[in-house]
C-alpha cells in the first residue's frame, strides 16, 4: 500500500460511529451467514466418524472437532485482517470507510492483523473496547488504539445515486 499523502488525509475524515457500527452489522452479518456452514461440517464430522450415542470419540475425533473450532475463529480474523489491504470489508466498502495508520504511514499486514487479533478482546468482552470511541473525537476503539489504526470517511458524506439533498 502506498503512503497517505496530506491532500488525501484532506479529504478523508475520521468515519462516524454511526458509520462503523453499520459497516460492522453488515461484516457481522457475512461472517454470521457462514455460522451454520461450519455447525454443519463440524456436526458431520461426528456423526459420519462416530457411534455418538454409544462409543466415545477418539483422539483422531476430536482433533477434527477441535480443527472446526478453531477454523471457526479464524476464518473472521482472517476476513478483518486481510480485508483492509484488498479494499477493505464488504461493510467499509458499501460505507466507503478507509483503514489508515495515524501515522500516515502504509497500513501493513502486520497492522491489520494485530487490528484483527485485538477485536476479539476488545468487542468480545460485553464490547466494553468499543466505549473509547464515545469519548475519542476519531471514534477511535480500544483495538484502533492499541494497533495505532484510524478508520475514514469521505469528508463529503454518502449520498446513495438517485438522492437528492
Amino acid at each position: 500500500m502506498t503512503r497517505m499523502t496530506l491532500q488525501d488525509r484532506r479529504r478523508l475524515r475520521p468515519a462516524r460511529r454511526e458509520a462503523r457500527l453499520v459497516a460492522f452489522a453488515i461484516d457481522a452479518l457475512l461472517l454470521l451467514a457462514l455460522g451454520p456452514l461450519f455447525l454443519a461440517v463440524g456436526g458431520l464430522t461426528v456423526l459420519v466418524q462416530t457411534n455418538w450415542l454409544e462409543v466415545d470419540p477418539t483422539r483422531g475425533e476430536w482433533i477434527a472437532a477441535y480443527a472446526v473450532v478453531l477454523l471457526w475463529l479464524v476464518v473472521p480474523l482472517l476476513y478483518f485482517a486481510l480485508a483492509p489491504l484488498r479494499g477493505g470489508t464488504v461493510g467499509a466498502r458499501r460505507l466507503s470507510l478507509t483503514l489508515s495508520r495515524t501515522t500516515g504511514e502504509p497500513l501493513t499486514l502486520a497492522a491489520t492483523f494485530q487490528r484483527a487479533a485485538l477485536m476479539y478482546p476488545s468487542l468480545g468482552l460485553l464490547a466494553l473496547g468499543a466505549l473509547p470511541s464515545l469519548r475519542d473525537r476519531s471514534g477511535r476503539t480500544l483495538h484502533d488504539r492499541f494497533s495505532h489504526t484510524l478508520l475514514l470517511e469521505p469528508a463529503a458524506p454518502f449520498q446513495p445515486p438517485g438522492v437528492l439533498s
